[in-house]
């Protein structure tokens, strides 16, 4: 299992769906869209560390026929990665800062970086 390039996708696609269910006025919504491309293109293109492998599970799955007689027997493995949310936040939090770069943001895009930070912040963070 490539372990690095799973987590980078799983991760952006986390990222991608909490942005769907952002609430964002629509003076907003450009700058927010186009901010939030770029953090998701980060994320799914960042090495990680500090996750780990925790544990794994061998199962069984069996198909049936169109008949519904028993037809192939498979085994997948399922394996659980963790990472701990300060480890992941502080990498975050580095693709912010790597984003805003050195020039001082317009207050529009300002607002669209603190939508996305927000954002990402609650759906993550919150302690859920």
């Amino acid at each position: 299992m490539q372990a690095q390039t799973e987590l980078a996708s799983y991760l952006s696609t986390r990222v991608k769906d909490a942005f769907k269910g952002a609430n964002v006025a629509d003076a907003d919504s450009k700058n927010f869209g186009v901010y939030g491309e770029r953090f998701v293109a980060s994320v799914s293109e960042a090495k990680y560390s500090g996750f780990r492998r925790d544990t794994d599970w061998w199962v069984k799955v069996q198909t049936f026929t169109p008949d519904n007689k028993p037809d192939k027997q498979m085994y997948r493995v399922i394996q659980l990665w963790t990472i701990s949310k300060d480890m992941l936040k502080k990498q975050f939090d580095m693709m912010f800062v790597e984003l805003a770069g050195s020039q001082p943001p317009t207050p529009e895009t300002k607002r669209a970086m603190d939508l996305v930070q927000n954002t990402v912040a609650k759906d993550f963070f919150s302690g859920k």
